[in-house]
């Protein structure tokens, strides 16, 4: 519980899009909602980060950044690896076609950092008794899916397309 709060308080996603001349029409308007995402997330699962900023340098490409919340063991249920299909994240307005794994920073790919020669790291033995954080989960670029283990922060380029045919699903306060 304790971590779903942090998440809340801190962590809260916001967008700006209007300018200042704006500001007196903005407290007339009804306040207006939208969700890029399909479902809502599992509990478990943070939206770090899903920005265009760096589409230029990557083809068009959109960075995607998403992280488990729960440390191994913290949650009886909720500090398991969580599955994710990134071909399902999103709202039917916007449709990921192509998507890759990419490191941390998205300068290199992640089979680069993973064929790199590892420095041993020790662990005491109460930690290494739980496997939960040592299983290698790769990401599947056919199916677009992915297990994020605990604490694990996943870093994807996506290639978004979007669907022109969809009616606008924003959801104003007229509804």
């Amino acid at each position: 519980l304790r971590r779903q709060i942090v998440e809340k308080v801190y962590f809260k996603p916001y967008v700006g899009f209007m300018g200042s001349s704006f500001s007196k029409l903005r407290s007339k308007l009804p306040k207006i909602g939208f969700s890029a995402l399909r479902t809502p997330l599992p509990k478990n699962v943070n939206l770090v980060t899903l920005t265009n900023n760096y589409a230029n340098f990557h083809q068009g490409h959109v960075l995607l950044r998403v992280s488990h919340v729960y440390s191994v063991g913290e949650h009886p249920a909720l500090s398991k690896p969580v599955h994710l299909t990134l071909s399902n994240l999103f709202s039917r307005r916007f449709r990921v076609v192509k998507a890759r794994e990419v490191s941390l920073t998205a300068n290199q790919p992640i089979e680069r950092i993973h064929s790199r020669k590892r420095v041993p790291w020790v662990v005491n033995e109460r930690v290494s008794a739980s496997k939960a954080h040592v299983k290698k989960y790769p990401f599947d670029q056919t199916s677009m899916s992915l297990w994020l283990r605990p604490m694990e922060v996943r870093t994807f380029l996506i290639k978004l397309e979007e669907n022109h045919k969809v009616e606008s699903e924003f959801h104003s306060g007229f509804d």
